[in-house]
Formats: C-alpha cells, sequence, structure tokens
C-alpha cells in the first residue's frame, strides 16, 4: 500500500475534523489549542414587528495557555 502524500493526509484530517463539529463536539488540537461549537438559542429581533432568529452555532478557536513560552 502506498504511503498518503501530506495533501491527503489534510484532507482527512479536514474531513474528521469537519464531521465533529457537525455533530456539535469540540476539537482539541493538542498543543495549539481547542476549536469549540458555541450554541446560540433563538431570540427575538425587532419591537414593533418583533421576529424570531433560528437558533445557530457559531465555531470559534481557543489557543491553548501555554505557559512554557517566553513572553
Amino acid at each position: 500500500m502506498a504511503r498518503p502524500s501530506p495533501k491527503e493526509v489534510l484532507k482527512a484530517f479536514c474531513a474528521v475534523v469537519r464531521d465533529e463539529l457537525a455533530d456539535g463536539h469540540d476539537v482539541d488540537l493538542p498543543g495549539l489549542g481547542t476549536i469549540q461549537v458555541e450554541h446560540d438559542a433563538s431570540t427575538v429581533q425587532g419591537h414593533d414587528n418583533a421576529m424570531w432568529s433560528p437558533p445557530k452555532r457559531t465555531i470559534t478557536f481557543v489557543p491553548h495557555n501555554d505557559s512554557s513560552s517566553p513572553s
């Protein structure tokens, strides 16, 4: 079996990360940080003609606090 190219490895990695985030799971990247899924509830927008905004997911990256790196 041929060794996968770096491009193939990265493509497979991205597919796994995408699937995990789509399922609502956070993804920890050791030594880098965490890609988190934040859930925002639906809200009422406006006053006179109030409309509901749908709930949504927001993806954020939170870097790890590495106390061993020089400041």
